[in-house]
């Protein structure tokens, strides 16, 4: 599956701790490594904040050597193009 950076992606299986069985808003499925990806937390967005910068990656709700809760369903933004 190709993907690029910055684009939302949905897990469907996570099995193995390298690779994630991803779909894409298309419907598109594919395997895609689980370090190109991090989930993605919605915030609401303040009049300070311009168009669009409501979507946040949620590591600043980490605390040192945490690492974010993936589950089935769980939307994540890709890190890195991955072309197949």
């Amino acid at each position: 599956m190709n993907v690029e950076r910055g684009e939302l992606i949905t897990v469907l299986n996570k099995d193995d701790p390298d690779w994630f069985w991803m779909v894409r808003s298309d419907g598109q499925e594919g395997f895609v490594p689980s370090a190109f990806v991090f989930p993605l937390i919605n915030q609401q967005s303040t009049s300070q904040d311009s168009p669009g910068s409501n979507i946040k990656g949620g590591s600043a709700n980490l605390k040192d050597g945490d690492k974010p809760m993936i589950q089935h369903g769980t939307e994540l933004v890709m890190l890195y193009d991955y072309k197949v």
